[in-house]
């Protein structure tokens, strides 16, 4: 096989049906590599344009789409995933270097072809029970059968892992004998212009519009948030919420959610949008007064940065990894988030302070120009891929 006439690079991605961070950070990474002429192509096991981030159609002509059959039978299953792993060899073994981003791909290292292989992790895989996995139900013997395939895997493929954030690191390199580097997500703005004196104006009549996304899981804390609405409520303050995501992916947790909105009766005050596309994104951005993110040890966070780049004051969970480079009191609001109690104050305390509500929000807009995708992430990253090293 010619190499020199065979695309360099092997960009893998589990799904391209939902919009996430993962999925914002393969987007950059591909539309630099795309301006700096690198031949690449994605592999995927699913992919629909309308679900996903619309840039992606940019790149239709580079994503191959390997399906995955699935099964409950166990035999079956095997079977499938044997065949899932030699296909995907056939179809690595013309490239240069392979780039893995987050998870879904991890039982299979074992039947890529030698090259250099960087695998990006946004969270740990779930039999490792760290991070947003910790409470994950799963067989002790399953557990430690899937993490020993995972570690040999990792030992006979991978070259180097990336990560987003410090603590990341930390717990990839307890597991795994192979180098680990931060590298931080950039940031992309919506460019919207909000209408501040319309915040300020709601909140003289003791209204306010909350905004949250995140695909629904666990860790997103949606119970928390609908605490604060109806402690907010009992305040006599109309407030509403509205909560962008897929809830497709776990819709167990999406029905739990749903009950528990019901059997609050806020069906009328918090909204789930479910995916929405990118007008709707920056309509919901545009009418909101605050952003909230108190996910359970999320791993970064970018949906907060979006928010911060419109002028939206946001209140984040302090154990999300955008807190290592955010200030509290200063250009966010850091929070412990199974405190219902303490986040509905500062909501209220901050509506009655429009003055510090606008340095808020100009502080939150003045950050988001300090991080730009290609010198964060896109640059640094795409050398690695490049490096012969």
């Amino acid at each position: 096989m010619n190499l020199a006439n065979e695309p360099m690079i092997a960009f893998l991605i589990n799904e391209l049906d939902v919009r996430g961070g993962t999925h914002k950070q393969l987007l950059q990474l591909i539309d630099h590599a795309a301006s700096t002429n690198t031949s690449f192509k994605i592999f995927t096991t699913r992919y629909d344009a309308e679900k996903t981030y619309q840039g992606f159609k940019r790149h239709e002509h580079n994503i191959i789409i390997i399906s995955q059959p699935n099964s409950h039978n166990t035999v079956t299953k095997i079977y499938n995933r044997l065949r899932f792993a030699l296909k995907l060899r056939r179809k690595l073994k013309g490239f240069q270097t392979i780039n893995v981003h987050d998870l879904g791909f991890e039982l299979y290292y074992l039947f890529f072809p030698r090259k250099r292989t960087i695998w990006q992790i946004n969270d740990m895989p779930p039999c490792f029970k760290v991070g947003v996995s910790e409470n994950v139900k799963i067989n002790q013997i399953k557990r430690k059968s899937l993490q020993t395939i995972i570690k040999i895997g990792v030992q006979h493929t991978i070259r180097e892992i990336t990560v987003n954030v410090t603590k990341n690191k930390i717990r990839a390199e307890q597991q795994f004998k192979v180098p680990v580097n931060v590298l931080y997500c950039g940031i992309d703005p919506i460019h919207i212009q909000k209408n501040i004196e319309e915040s300020i104006d709601r909140f003289n009549k003791k209204q306010i519009n909350l905004l949250s996304s995140g695909v629904f899981f666990p860790y997103r804390n949606y119970e928390t948030q609908i605490k604060i609405i109806e402690i907010l409520r009992q305040h006599g303050i109309d407030a509403n919420l509205k909560i962008i995501g897929s809830t497709t992916i776990n819709p167990q947790y999406t029905d739990t959610i749903k009950r528990l909105i019901a059997n609050a009766q806020l069906t009328s005050n918090i909204t789930i949008c479910g995916s929405v596309d990118e007008e709707m994104f920056n309509q919901l951005h545009q009418q909101a007064d605050m952003f909230i993110f108190i996910n359970i040890d999320q791993s970064w966070g970018l949906a907060i940065f979006e928010a911060m780049s419109c002028g939206l004051p946001v209140i984040v969970s302090e154990s999300v990894g955008a807190t290592e480079i955010l200030a509290d009191q200063h250009d966010a609001l850091i929070v412990n988030p199974l405190d219902a109690k303490n986040i509905a104050n500062i909501i209220i305390d901050l509506m009655a302070q429009p003055e510090r509500y606008k340095q808020l929000s100009q502080n939150a807009t003045n950050f988001t120009h300090k991080y730009t995708w290609e010198k964060s992430y896109s640059i640094p990253m795409l050398q690695k891929l490049q490096s012969n090293n």
